[in-house]
């Protein structure tokens, strides 16, 4: 994953640096140094990708003599401790690849160098033979004073710059600490890489932010620097890399014990997960078993249901046979002449009623009908019923719409089964057997089945029409029936059977 690195430092004749050797390393070039008169040669060292020293005045960027910059530098600062050059040392993610790296470089030198109005110098290492490959990185050199162009282009360093000024001055003058400028350097830094990796589609983010700054439990290692890297890489074992070793074991071992705790959390949430399963499986038992109660207990009525229905039935059963039963013949009376032939079996069952079907009864009987329309004489206005008591011929007539009398036998009036419905819906039985010798129309619903009636007329009975039928034909057996039962003639008892009769059970 990419690494974020960002190291600045200071040259310094104090420590017995220049910054023309430290340029000429940097550019692996050949400089003269003017103040001390010694030519740095390190056109030998290899690893260079990228090197570039320039200025920007009045917004362009003007390409400049690295020689002239350095000796320059040397020239103008006087005192014996005096910070000739500042370094910054930049890692540049190895995702990218060596155009976007260099492009990179180029536009944060152009910002510090837009910034604090400086020289800069900048070279691009590759990673080393013996080192990591993932070690590309770049080395900015930056003067420690504002710079402009004179005449003939001649290069002019003026005042420090913020970065080298005391933060007693900064404060004063209202500008940020040193420490604040370099950090909102680091940040500049972090987020043009970033837009270089989002750019590349390259997952991988730096931060420039620290451990605890990001809220991150982990311990930092520290910087070995080349000759302690050196030495490692000798197998020498140093103070710094035993520090950065214990610190990797140390970070490791946090880790699992994250990995540890986010286990058990994840278990305990698991273990409450279980619960909560088994309580709603518990629920769904006891809830299945309410369910097979219910059932059996309606399982149980259903069968009584059953039960009283065939019970019922058998009534029914009984009590139509004991009405279609043929009638006793009376016993003979004493003195009676015992010569009289009694009726044969087939004449007696003849004699019994058959029972009766909605299907098979007259329509006359069963369908409720109503008469629009009764023929009367002028001067008085019989009811039907009145014309029934009277004997007198009915005559109905059928109207459509438009109040105009109209002929039943013709097809282009209204449906059949609408004429029926309008023409007879309250005719009672005696004044339908009235009409039976008025109308041929009425004669064959008199006489006909329904089945016939509406086969020869093409009626089609709608399903209320025939649960109609349904409920008048049973109403009219259950009159017959009555009248039946009551106008039954009583039969005498003989002298030697005193025993009383068994009623029918109804």
């Amino acid at each position: 994953m990419a690494i974020f690195h960002l190291n600045t430092s200071t040259i310094s004749r104090k420590s017995g640096r220049t910054s023309t050797a430290a340029a000429a390393y940097r550019c692996g070039g050949i400089l003269y140094d003017e103040r001390t008169e010694k030519t740095h040669d390190y056109s030998k060292k290899k690893g260079v990708v990228f090197s570039e020293c320039f200025i920007f005045e009045n917004d362009k960027k003007i390409i400049l003599d690295r020689e002239r910059v350095w000796n320059t530098a040397e020239k103008v600062e006087k005192r014996v401790d005096a910070r000739t050059a500042r370094e910054i040392i930049i890692n540049l993610p190895y995702e990218l690849d060596e155009i976007n790296r260099t492009e990179l470089v180029q536009e944060f030198t152009e910002h510090i160098a837009k910034t604090y109005n400086v020289a800069i110098d900048f070279a691009i290492h590759e990673p080393s033979k013996e080192g990591d490959q993932r070690n590309h990185h770049a080395h900015i050199l930056m003067t420690t004073r504002q710079a402009t162009l004179g005449e003939n282009n001649s290069l002019i360093l003026g005042e420090k710059t913020n970065l080298e000024l005391s933060n007693t001055k900064l404060g004063k003058l209202g500008l940020p600490k040193t420490q604040d400028q370099i950090t909102a350097i680091r940040k500049t830094y972090a987020d043009m890489a970033n837009d270089y990796l989002e750019f590349s589609h390259i997952d991988d983010r730096i931060d420039h932010r620290s451990y605890a700054e990001q809220g991150i439990d982990k311990l930092p290692t520290k910087k070995l620097g080349s000759k302690t890297v050196q030495a490692e890489r000798d197998d020498i074992q140093t103070p710094k890399g035993d520090y950065n070793r214990l610190v990797f074991e140390i970070n490791v071992k946090r880790e699992e014990l994250k990995l540890y705790e986010r286990l058990d959390i994840r278990l305990d949430r698991s273990n409450i997960f279980i619960e909560q399963a088994d309580k709603i499986i518990v629920a769904d038992e006891q809830r299945s078993q309410r369910n097979q109660q219910r059932i059996v207990k309606t399982n149980k009525r259903i069968e009584s249901s059953k039960q009283q229905i065939d019970s019922t039935e058998r009534k029914i059963s009984e009590y139509v046979e004991s009405i279609n039963r043929p009638k006793p013949i009376a016993p003979t009376a004493p003195g009676a002449n015992k010569n009289t032939p009694t009726p044969p079996p087939q004449v007696a069952q003849e004699q019994a009623q058959k029972p009766l079907t909605a299907y098979d009864r007259r329509v006359c009987d069963i369908y409720p009908f109503k008469a629009t329309n009764a023929y009367y004489q002028p001067q008085t206005v019989p009811t039907i019923e009145t014309l029934a008591e009277r004997e007198q011929p009915i005559h109905l007539r059928f109207v459509n719409k438009q109040g105009r009398e109209v002929d039943p036998n013709n097809r282009d009036m209204l449906s059949l089964e609408k004429r029926i419905f309008d023409t007879f819906r309250s005719l009672t039985d005696k004044t339908t057997h009235k009409l039976k010798e008025t109308h041929s129309f009425v004669k064959d619903y008199l006489t006909m089945t329904i089945n016939d009636f509406t086969a020869r007329y093409k009626l089609d009975l709608t399903q209320y029409d025939r649960n109609d039928i349904e409920r008048k034909h049973n109403k009219i057996l259950e009159n017959e029936r009555y009248e039946n039962i009551v106008n039954k003639p009583q039969l005498t008892p003989t002298a030697t059977n005193k025993q009383e009769q068994p009623k029918p059970k109804i």
